[in-house]
């Protein structure tokens, strides 16, 4: 038996399809709301209950790290920070001008990294969520669960650092990117307590723990653009 063709794509349909999105009891703003409303239910309705209710980890995750590096790369504030950071670099260099070859190269790829460290950040997730695996052993949740529920948390953390983005676009204050960074730390370790079930001492260490491993990540990822760097330098 021959499978039947799908349905043809109808401008009525795609209207649907994006406002499925904005539908409040199900999708990607219901799951954004419910997070910080009732975070434990909302991980227990996706990996027990009803998955078609909630918006995929993954997919939410990979679009709130779009937005937020769009948002954030654009960003006045985000712009003189990092702005700041390479005067600083730059500063480093010319004092090893006629020394150390390591920190030229290293402050080239600080640079690569200030522009996609929202992505480096879904590189480390597997690295997270084996911490968290460990961590928070006795509650049960399996490998693959912690991946899911650290894609809802640190999605959530990229969904609210992309909406403070676009509200506060045009001002020029670097100490705002610190701001965003502490509150969407607090959100997380929030996230941690209420998902884990742990205290709020707990919690932090979960969170302390997972922007190691993000930092871990983020060093390999710098000396990684180092090692081509030096290689292309090499073969010139």
């Amino acid at each position: 038996m021959e499978n039947q063709a799908p349905e043809r794509i109808t401008t009525k349909r795609i209207i649907g399809e994006i406002l499925e999105i904005f539908n409040l009891e199900r999708g990607l703003v219901f799951t954004f709301l419910s997070i910080f409303k009732k975070p434990f239910e909302l991980v227990q309705t996706y990996l027990y209950k009803d998955r078609k209710r909630v918006f995929n980890p993954f997919r939410y995750i990979l679009f709130a790290i779009a937005l937020n590096t769009l948002f954030l790369s654009n960003h006045q504030s985000f712009k003189n920070f990092t702005q700041a950071q390479f005067q600083q670099l730059q500063e480093q260099e010319q004092q090893y001008e006629n020394g150390l070859e390591l920190s030229k190269y290293l402050g080239r790829a600080q640079k690569i990294y200030l522009t996609y460290q929202n992505f480096v950040m879904l590189i480390a997730l597997p690295i997270m969520s084996l911490a968290t695996l460990t961590l928070f052993s006795k509650v049960g949740y399996n490998y693959a669960e912690n991946l899911a529920i650290n894609s809802f948390i640190f999605g959530t953390t990229n969904w609210l650092s992309a909406i403070l983005s676009a509200l506060t676009f045009f001002i020029g204050a670097p100490m705002l990117i610190l701001a965003f960074v502490l509150i969407t730390f607090i959100v997380a370790t929030y996230l941690y307590a209420k998902i884990f079930q742990v205290n709020g001492f707990k919690a932090f260490v979960g969170m302390f723990l997972a922007y190691l491993c993000l930092l871990f990540v983020g060093m390999l990822f710098q000396y990684f653009f180092v090692a081509i760097f030096m290689i292309q330098d090499l073969m010139l």
